[in-house]
């Protein structure tokens, strides 16, 4: 819903490479562009994260992310969130915040 509500044709969508894959999928039903930033550790790249949130009008954030498993402590996501500008929409998806 974040997808339809919040990004359309033009619009851009940021999200980890190995996160869950509704977000590509939600994403393209939007008619918006995929972001897909690497995360070559099965984790998220939390700096290229930053650095997509400049261009993107959404950003998906999975804690714990699904499939991977890997994980960020709570301290670590509430910085990640306070550094992304305010005009990109960030969709917390997390277990038990």
């Amino acid at each position: 819903f974040a997808a339809q509500a919040f990004a359309g044709p033009g619009a851009t969508v940021a999200f980890s490479a190995r996160s869950f894959a509704v977000y590509e999928i939600a994403t393209r039903l939007a008619g918006a562009k995929s972001l897909v930033v690497p995360s070559p550790d099965f984790s998220h790249d939390l700096k290229g994260l930053l650095k997509a949130a400049k261009k993107a009008s959404v950003l998906y954030l999975c804690n714990p992310n699904n499939p991977t498993g890997s994980w960020h402590p709570d301290s670590v996501i509430e910085r990640f969130l306070a550094k992304v500008p305010k005009k990109c929409l960030v969709v917390l998806d997390v277990e038990g915040w």
